[in-house]
């Protein structure tokens, strides 16, 4: 495979840059294989980490680096995750491409590897599963970095790029690594689901990793992965999310109580910003015992991720870019419908507060005949 060294260009060539919806500022380096290979040969016995309930591109970006380092550099690997495979659409990749990832639970002893290797994921996020301490190796993710005392391991920290997928796919090209179908499958998918189809925080590197992908990769089985037989959990979890959706000026923000499945928040998100004249959708519910939040952001002066911030601050683990970002906060599962309700209102009022939205809003499916179009309180 011809070896394209995609990250050895100047994001300061304007000429590139201005094709790009999202253009970045960052001046990004070339992959640090050399590097990379030569901390991982001080270890045998390797876990890669991605975080809780992982989505196509932590899932996808494992699978690459798994390869990678089992079959070029000659390790032990084993793909670890916390949480669930909830939606069908995952479940679907992972069989259909044959990915090695299993439950921490099932793998429930981490002392038994040399290092941890995290995926779009980061040591101090606080949202992955780590049962016993393990030497950090790595870290591999596109999402900001989060401030750690620690900093003795290999850092591939690339934000200002659409995917963790995408800076996996780079290094394997730099290895001149034969890319199989479903490995390219998988990479493409993540890469993908996390631009929104490349429409959404995509860098000329995301490009320049689809057309590495896209010759190689199968797309009648990638069809087959999005285009899945849904379960009525899906439908009950939608119709749900739709009644209580509500509208104030430009955001929409929805109330998913308990969920089916904890990936239908962020799933809910993406689908609440088509609707015309919203900038803002906020989607929270809880799975468990964990509250989850979804935020997504298409106002030109808006950032998702710092909203989140202000969201979370100590209660729970959160953050993201502009456009998209997410947090979790644990629940007493005891108690979790009184600490839901609570937290509910409490974050609630802070969105109100911070995006300073109207008193009043609307259901986003009212009937034009009622006479009430809602109020400041979400539905219960």
């Amino acid at each position: 495979m011809a070896n394209t060294n995609s990250f050895n260009k100047s994001a300061n060539n304007a000429d590139d840059e201005k094709n790009l919806s999202k253009p970045t500022a960052q001046i990004y380096e070339p992959v640090r294989l050399a590097e990379f290979e030569a901390v991982v040969s001080a270890y045998e016995k390797i876990l890669i980490l991605t975080h809780d309930n992982p989505d196509p591109d932590a899932i996808g970006a494992a699978f690459g680096l798994y390869q990678l380092i089992s079959q070029k550099f000659g390790k032990d690997v084993r793909i670890g995750h916390g949480g669930i495979i909830g939606r069908t659409e995952n479940k679907l990749m992972i069989m259909n491409l044959n990915i090695p990832i299993y439950s921490m639970q099932l793998i429930a002893d981490s002392s038994i590897f040399d290092g941890v290797i995290f995926v779009d994921t980061q040591p101090d996020a606080n949202y992955h599963t780590l049962p016993e301490p393990v030497e950090y190796i790595a870290v591999f993710d596109h999402h900001p970095q989060i401030p750690t005392k620690d900093t003795n391991y290999f850092q591939e920290l690339r934000q200002n790029i659409g995917a963790t997928s995408t800076i996996v796919t780079h290094y394997l090209d730099e290895a001149g690594f034969e890319i199989s179908e479903a490995l390219a499958t998988a990479l493409f998918y993540g890469i993908k689901t996390d631009t929104l189809d490349f429409s959404r925080h995509t860098s000329r590197w995301d490009i320049e990793a689809h057309q590495i992908l896209f010759p190689r990769m199968n797309s009648d089985i990638l069809v087959h992965i999005e285009k899945p037989a849904l379960p009525r959990e899906y439908y009950i979890d939608l119709s749900k999310a739709l009644d209580n959706a509500m509208v104030y000026d430009n955001a929409t923000i929805v109330d998913m109580e308990q969920m089916q499945n904890p990936d239908m928040a962020p799933l809910v998100a993406d689908l609440m910003l088509q609707y015309e004249n919203v900038n803002w959708v906020i989607v929270m519910g809880f799975f468990e015992n964990e509250l989850r939040i979804a935020v997504r952001c298409n106002a030109p002066d808006g950032h998702a991720g710092k909203l989140v911030k202000q969201i979370v601050k100590n209660k729970g683990a959160g953050g993201g870019h502009q456009e998209m970002a997410a947090a979790q906060i644990k629940l007493n599962l005891a108690k979790k419908e009184v600490e839901y309700s609570v937290l509910r209102d409490m974050i609630f009022e802070i969105i109100m507060e911070v995006l300073k939205l109207p008193e009043h809003g609307k259901k986003l499916c009212w009937d034009k005949k009622q006479t009430t179009k809602g109020t400041s309180k979400l539905p219960r």
